[in-house]
């Protein structure tokens, strides 16, 4: 049997249900708190690995940012790494230039990181 998974990599506050609770221009002071994001990844990946099973992460450049180690060890466990974006914005409210550039610079983040084409 095969299928498909694919797997979000952010942390619990960029989660879109709190978009109205949490402010964005705040993010930067999360980086003071506790991140789930790294345990909850590694957890997830050797789990994963027990099981001889691979998958997509899709990942927020603005978690790989901070988190540089963690796209490399989910790239190095032979998971696909793709983008999230960079900063978790709905598509829907960018206009196209702002999508691309979005795009681009997650994407460059990316592999810039894990030495590897984003597709």
């Amino acid at each position: 049997m095969n299928f498909l998974l694919s797997f979000d990599v952010e942390d619990w506050f960029q989660v879109e249900n709190f978009r109205g609770a949490i402010d964005r221009s705040l993010w930067e002071h999360w980086d003071r708190k506790e991140s789930r994001v790294v345990g909850n990844t590694l957890r997830l990946l050797e789990l994963l690995d027990g099981q001889g099973i691979k998958g997509t992460f899709f990942v927020l450049a603005w978690i790989a940012e901070r988190h540089p180690e963690l796209v490399r060890e989910v790239s190095s466990c032979g998971m696909e790494v793709a983008s999230h974006g960079y900063a978790h914005e709905l598509t829907y409210g960018m206009t196209e230039e702002e999508l691309k550039e979005d795009l681009r610079r997650s994407k460059g983040i990316l592999e810039d990181i894990t030495g590897k084409e984003v597709l």
